[in-house]
């Protein structure tokens, strides 16, 4: 469990960090609390390097999922493609063909629920969290469980597909992501639409902290 010493930061989350880009830029506001979690053991293993440098960073090794325990993890190039979620055949799908699955390593997984209860986040309230888990961010937004209404502010990734188009088999839609985030209590405030309009990038704010 994280001490004491950071109840006076904004609780932020980056879930599928992979090179820390985005980890990295919300250090910049020191005012955060950066929780980053990556499951390929390298690439943690770099995040993890930064935490000697910033004393409001925490690197997790570990997957976000519904299920719990370990699972199959599908390494794939390029790397950031990488996903809980086997590929579908890429370029049948009208994917570019430089996609490919590289190898299977096995990884743990965790609820977003279990992950707020260790990070002694319960009851605390989370700023923001951006989600970037290739096909499975609505199983993540799904296993934070009741912690959902602590939630300020959710940016994630969905694909525009159908079963003859998908990526990633049974990827996260934006049709039932934006309608779980409705039905929760969330309102969309940006739509982010990739050029190739194969997926998006969407917000969400959490209404019982607008009005």
């Amino acid at each position: 469990m994280i001490m004491n010493d950071v109840k006076n930061y904004k609780h932020v989350l980056d879930i599928g960090s992979n090179v820390g880009d985005i980890t990295r830029k919300l250090l910049e506001d020191k005012d955060n609390f950066v929780y980053s979690i990556e499951p390929i053991k390298n690439l943690y293993d770099n995040l993890k390097n930064l935490e000697s440098n910033y004393s409001n960073l925490k690197v997790l090794n570990c997957a976000v999922s519904k299920e719990e325990g370990t699972q199959t993890f599908y390494i794939n190039e390029p790397h950031y493609t990488s996903s809980l979620k086997k590929f579908n055949d890429p370029v049948k799908n009208g994917w570019p063909s430089s996609l490919s699955y590289n190898q299977e390593v096995i990884v743990e997984t965790y609820k977003l629920s279990t992950i707020i209860k260790f990070l002694g986040l319960e009851g605390k309230i989370i700023e923001y969290i951006k989600i970037d888990t290739q096909g499975s961010d609505l199983d993540v937004i799904e296993s934070a469980e009741n912690f959902l209404e602590n939630i300020k502010e959710i940016k994630c990734e969905a694909f525009y597909s159908n079963e003859n188009t998908e990526l990633y088999e049974n990827e996260g839609k934006v049709e039932d992501i934006i309608k779980f985030m409705e039905n929760n209590n969330f309102m969309m405030v940006e739509n982010e639409v990739n050029e190739t309009r194969l997926w998006s990038d969407l917000t969400f704010k959490n209404k019982k902290f607008i009005y």
